[in-house]
């Protein structure tokens, strides 16, 4: 089972050659982007006192994140 999962994660996808180049290299920075500030925000969360106005902000900032980088 475990075997499955992380041939699952670490398979690579081979690219499609019909995206123009300046596509795919815009998609590599958004995805990178979007894992190093939802890792900082979701950092954040976690350093807050649980059940906490600041800790429920801050979950909400690190769920924005992910939404809008999967959206962009």
């Amino acid at each position: 089972m475990i075997r499955q999962v992380l041939d699952g994660v670490l398979h690579r996808v081979p690219r499609d050659h019909r995206e123009p180049d300046d596509a795919f290299r815009r998609r590599q920075q958004v995805v990178g982007a979007t894992s190093v500030v939802g890792g900082l925000v979701l950092n954040r969360t976690f350093k807050q006192q649980p059940n906490s106005r600041s800790f429920y902000a801050h979950t909400a900032a690190a769920a924005a994140t992910w939404v809008a980088g999967g959206v962009a």
